[in-house]
């Protein structure tokens, strides 16, 4: 006896070119070039999509079988269990070879609907797990959990349980981003979509309801059905909080960064702080460590600013900016009305967007 699952077999059109960009490596096709078909899944298997993904220097593929591997015997309730297994293979040999199937999910449960995300060395992987694979009760609980590797995939952590224990998860979805970790999924008994959000790559984790439907799975006894997707980008956004009404606006820019430098330029929107040009203010600039510890590392404070006139200007360089390989000769003037709109003042702060290690920014301090 098997699932109501259709048995598949996962096919990854592993390319040779636009995939191997996307890992790292050079293409001159550019995707104009793809290779056959490989097999990227045991027999009997299947994923419900984003079934790849690229680590550093790694292919990953997460699936699903009823008659899971090594013995290939097909799942029934008392065992063998329907699992999650993720495969991976080296990036600069194509996809292939692909190394023996691993069990993510435990092997004393029911678990299919899998996904997975990768991003530098760190992976993601998830699944839903379900009470029975024959008779299956399309009303009973399903429970989504993740689990984590730092590796490539090649050691995995404990798994991490993400929605209520007594739950119904649709198909959930995870992503990656610099130090965070992503996953949304809908709660099939209410139609709540549920965002999970980690700010230590997958450890510790918060959830909110992020929207919610009245959509319905082909069969409705499934429950309800969003069938969200999420993905992370890395980037950095500019948003206003408001320390009195606790709100936040926004967000209203990315945060100005080159990828070579420690740099990065907070853009805030005057408006959004209810200020004009000629507003006299005073600020402070905090920065915390929010990936290790949450300590505030630096501070300046004491600041009073006037937009329009500050108390001293850079003059002389192309509004162009400076050619590569090019020079230009900066003035540094002092504007009279400064002295009183913007006091606090002491000089000018040169940003170089691909400068050296070590020489990424000059302060200049002006003596008056």
């Amino acid at each position: 006896m098997i699932s109501p699952r259709a048995r598949r077999s996962v096919a990854a059109p592993v390319m040779a070119a636009s995939l191997l960009v996307s890992l790292g490596t050079t293409s001159a096709s550019a995707g104009a070039t793809w290779s056959e078909p490989r097999t990227a899944a045991a027999p009997f298997s299947w994923t419900p999509g984003k079934a790849l993904a690229s680590s550093t220097g790694f292919v990953l593929s997460a699936w699903a079988s009823d008659c899971p591997p090594p013995k290939g015997a097909c799942a029934t309730n008392h065992g063998p269990r329907m699992g999650v297994f993720v495969q991976r293979a080296r990036s600069d040999t194509v996809g292939l070879p692909w190394s023996s199937p691993r069990r993510l999910s435990p092997g004393n449960v029911q678990a299919e609907r899998a996904t997975i995300a990768a991003r530098g060395t760190r992976v993601l992987a998830g699944w839903v797990t379900q009470t029975k694979v024959t008779g299956y009760r399309p009303g009973a609980r399903r429970v989504f959990w993740v689990r984590r590797s730092r590796d490539q995939g090649k050691h995995w952590g404990a798994p991490i349980r993400l929605s209520a224990a007594k739950g119904r998860v649709d198909y959930p979805r995870v992503a990656l981003a610099g130090g965070r970790a992503f996953a949304v999924w809908t709660d099939a008994k209410s139609g709540n979509i549920r965002l999970a959000a980690s700010t230590d790559g997958g450890a510790h984790w918060s959830t909110k309801t992020i929207g919610s439907t009245n959509a319905h799975a082909g069969r409705p006894r499934e429950g309800r059905s969003g069938l969200p997707d999420l993905g992370a980008s890395g980037q950095n956004l500019v948003s206003v909080f408001n320390l009195v009404s606790n709100t936040i606006s926004g967000p209203f820019f990315f945060t100005d960064a080159d990828l070579n430098s420690a740099n990065v330029i907070l853009t805030a929107p005057l408006s959004a702080l209810g200020l004009t040009p000629d507003t006299q203010f005073d600020f402070a600039v905090l920065a915390l460590d929010n990936y290790f510890t949450g300590e505030l590392t630096d501070a300046m404070e004491g600041m009073t600013y006037t937009p329009s006139a500050p108390r001293f200007v850079g003059v002389g360089v192309p509004a162009a900016g400076v050619p590569a390989d090019g020079s230009s000769l900066l003035s540094i003037g002092l504007f009279a009305p400064g002295l009183s709109a913007s006091p606090s003042q002491s000089g000018l702060l040169l940003l170089y967007r691909d400068g050296k290690p070590g020489r990424e920014a000059d302060a200049i301090r002006v003596l008056h």
